[in-house]
């Protein structure tokens, strides 16, 4: 009887342990009163101040306006939070999570310097970097326009703030601070020289493509506190504008490790999905719709995205329905418009051309007229001579104005059509969302290039008769 009532004991305590853990209390006590009606506490969610989320607000009155208190009995996603004035003025950044009770001691502008706080080792830590970076406030004042001195100063409390960041991942590797700290960690390059294949040629993309491989390797994917500030997004951004190379393959690739490492999580798999998804399917680089195309296909229409309903599923299927026919690869779209001076039908498909450029333009636009005139001028320089013919769609504009201005920009050599029938084909076949909006064509009318400009056009055409000459040699 006694050893089952020493296990209910054991088994109580471990009930209290764990219900403890559930909600916080966090006392400020200011040294001046605060002034306004209110006061918020906030949360970050992957991005940057002032992107935050409000839980909780304290109303002030004129008997205390030098104390603030926050406390919950709820479980919160624990993390970086926030304490704002009713002016919208962020005051401090502080830790928070389930069993949190502290006192943080502070002024108004919220400067680590002036601050201290009691219950929390995280924030003890936390603070010290942030005096850390205070202490240098006075030598930045005073550099002016010397950005000699600026840097060498960046450069100093660069070293200083990594210096201490490192120490508290080593001394302190279990605690919440840690988690975020190891995140502006870089990973390590093995030392090299590092070479090719051969042996012989030194891989000058290696430390790249290692930082590529093992650039999570400090984050905690399977945590969703790493949501709750302000680093993730920014660290989305980076690894894929600065170290996935792209193209399609490699970007979906990618993706699809991300997702993976993240799989499991609530929080972190959902911003992730959803950063990834509007990502491509906005992106001005070419063949990024691909890779959006990929993940809807993949994880939307798998029932990998469960948040969503089948209302918007079915959104993101309909926008994938709109771009695939016009992926990188595919043959061209059939489309027949009229010749803005001969109004006879024109085939686009029937245009006989090694490479042909498909224009979608708008008179009325400022931006179209300064890409014709560039165009023209880049077509008579140079891509007439390499085979290249320009089927330029008028997408507005009476028929006057179109020959006119035409004629004034020496376009006429191209092949000018419009929609004159008014079937608005074009728009649906060529997801036309805005204007200019430019294709590349080969020989066989297959999708070479899209979302590009007179500026990346040359590179594309070279890149892609270079690419042919090398299947010829090979053949031989």
């Amino acid at each position: 009887m006694k050893r089952i009532l020493l296990i209910f004991t054991l088994l109580a305590a471990c009930f209290n342990v764990f219900a403890q853990k559930k909600g916080y209390r966090v006392e400020f006590n200011f040294k001046e009163p605060v002034s306004g009606d209110v006061v918020y506490l906030a949360r970050y969610y992957g991005k940057p101040f002032p992107t935050v989320f409000k839980m909780d607000s304290v109303m002030l009155d004129n008997k205390n306006r030098k104390k603030v208190v926050f406390e919950s009995r709820e479980k919160i996603l624990g993390g970086f939070y926030v304490i704002i004035f009713n002016n919208r003025t962020k005051v401090m950044d502080f830790l928070l999570d389930n069993g949190y009770k502290m006192t943080i001691d502070l002024d108004t502008t919220g400067k680590r310097v002036n601050s201290t706080v009691k219950g929390s080792q995280d924030n003890e830590i936390n603070f010290e970097l942030g005096r850390i970076g205070e202490r240098y406030d006075e030598a930045f004042s005073k550099v002016g326009g010397d950005t000699a001195k600026l840097r060498q100063l960046q450069d100093k409390i660069g070293d200083e703030i990594e210096a201490y960041r490192k120490n508290v991942v080593k001394k302190h590797p279990n605690l919440l601070i840690t988690k975020y700290y190891k995140t502006f960690l870089k990973p390590e390059t093995p030392k090299g020289p590092h070479y090719l294949e051969d042996g012989k040629t030194v891989d000058s993309f290696y430390e790249i493509e290692y930082l590529s491989r093992h650039y999570w390797d400090n984050f905690d994917l399977k945590d969703d506190r790493l949501l709750i500030a302000p680093i993730y997004e920014r660290a989305l951004e980076t690894y894929f504008d600065y170290l996935v190379y792209p193209i399609p393959d490699t970007v979906m690739a990618r993706a699809d490790e991300l997702l993976k490492r993240t799989e499991g999580t609530e929080d972190l798999y959902r911003f992730t999905m959803r950063w990834l998804t509007n990502k491509m399917l906005n992106s001005k680089v070419m063949g990024m719709d691909e890779v959006f195309v990929h993940l809807v296909e993949n994880y939307h229409m798998k029932g990998k995205t469960p948040w969503l309903d089948e209302a918007g599923v079915k959104e993101y299927v309909d926008i994938m329905g709109k771009i695939s026919p016009t992926s990188l690869g595919q043959t061209a779209p059939g489309l027949v418009l009229q010749n803005v001076f001969t109004h006879n039908d024109v085939n686009l498909l029937q245009v006989p051309a090694d490479y042909l450029v498909v224009l979608f333009w708008d008179i009325d636009c400022g931006n179209c007229r300064r890409e014709i005139a560039a165009l023209d001028t880049m077509y008579q320089k140079e891509l007439k001579g390499k085979g290249v013919k320009i089927f330029a769609v008028a997408t507005n504009g009476q028929l006057d104005k179109l020959q006119t201005f035409l004629e004034e920009h020496h376009a006429t050599e191209w092949i000018n059509v419009a929609d004159f029938k008014n079937t608005k084909e074009y728009k649906e076949k060529y997801n036309v969302m805005g204007t200019p909006t430019m294709y590349l064509l080969d020989k066989d009318k297959k999708i070479i290039g899209k979302k590009i400009s007179h500026e990346n056009l040359p590179g594309l055409l070279e890149w892609h008769i270079n690419k042919e000459k090398k299947k010829v040699q090979q053949t031989h």
